[in-house]
């Protein structure tokens, strides 16, 4: 057993001599990124999960008050408060050399971000205007263009989506009682269209090459597929309390499949559930309770990860959609 160990003692040793530059080839895997609102920074989840930490954060320029990551996990879009108010772009994330960069020329107050899943268009949201924005060339070339007013749009925007083209955008919004889903184009003065009225739509996606949407309607504990959204628009429920859904709080989108977070309640006690469906065949491919209940299922910008839960004072628990597991990373020591 000696001639083993001293070989990767001498190998460690020999890790530990190489110049900096060198010895960046060494770093940690990362599993995504996320906002840390206590300190109002961005850290990396170092590490697989399972066996993940929390890094150091981020060297940003100002301080963070929400992040995007895309879905390839190359780049973000930021946020930043106060006085600093505007919007970074934080390229380098995969070679672990982030570099932040102001974009110039986007609207005021950016509260929700939408990343397309080829990572070229962003549309941006701002319900202090109101208005959004359409942010083309990304990330190497970020080209914002023409604001798009809100002025006719009712109620509070829940969530945003953009087509893979990034010629059109996707709202949710909630009215009391009422919500509504648009659809709006990559078009200067273009309207609103009202193509759905769900109760309380939480989430909303492109699909099956951006001819569909899928919405989850968390007033009616509803999951529906809205076929050819921009023509003749056929709603299908594709899951319902009639399936055995009780208080769904969010999904998320990736390629073909589709995950649901639901709250599952029995004497009392409130108990976490994840239901997997394949897209193309509509049909549940599996479930499983979790060691927590979910409320959220947030892109992290690592394939197939998803956080659970904001990091806030406790651990962080993530999905791993390859086999549904889930880990948690141990909570900040601060």
């Amino acid at each position: 057993m000696r001639v083993p160990m001293l070989v990767f003692a001498t190998a460690m040793l020999a890790g530990l001599c190489l110049p900096l530059d060198a010895q960046s080839a060494f770093r940690a895997p990362v599993s995504g990124y996320i906002l840390d609102a206590q300190i109002q920074a961005i850290r990396p989840i170092q590490g697989f999960p399972g066996s993940a930490v929390f890094g150091e954060p981020l060297d940003l320029p100002a301080p963070i008050s929400a992040v995007t990551v895309a879905e390839s996990g190359a780049f973000a879009l930021a946020t930043t408060g106060g006085d600093a108010e505007g919007l970074l772009l934080i390229r380098g994330l995969r070679g672990g050399v982030p570099r932040a960069a102001p974009v110039d020329g986007v609207i005021a107050g950016v509260e929700l971000i939408a990343i397309s899943s080829d990572g070229s268009t962003a549309v941006l949201l701002s319900r202090r205007t109101p208005c959004l924005q359409f942010l083309t060339g990304l990330p190497d070339q970020p080209s914002p263009q023409a604001p798009i007013a809100l002025t006719d749009l009712s109620g509070r925007i829940t969530a945003l989506a953009v087509s893979s083209s990034g010629h059109q955008a996707a709202l949710a919004a909630t009215l009391d009682q009422t919500g509504a889903i648009y659809q709006v184009d990559a078009v200067p003065g273009s309207a609103l269209r009202s193509v759905a009225t769900p109760q309380h739509p939480v989430n909303v996606f492109y699909v099956n090459q951006d001819r569909d949407l899928i919405y989850l309607d968390a007033g009616a504990s509803r999951l529906v597929l809205l076929r050819n959204a921009g023509g003749s628009r056929e709603q299908q429920v594709l899951l319902s309390s009639e399936q055995g859904l009780q208080a769904p709080s969010s999904i998320s989108v990736s390629g073909s499949r589709l995950w649901l977070a639901d709250t599952r309640i029995q004497d009392s006690i409130s108990t976490g559930h994840l239901i997997v469906l394949d897209l193309e065949s509509a049909q549940v491919t599996s479930e499983k309770d979790l060691s927590i209940v979910p409320d959220r299922l947030q892109t992290l910008g690592s394939p197939g990860v998803f956080a659970l839960n904001a990091l806030q004072n406790g651990p962080v628990y993530l999905l791993s959609s390859a086999d549904s597991s889930v880990a948690f990373v141990p909570s900040i020591v601060r």
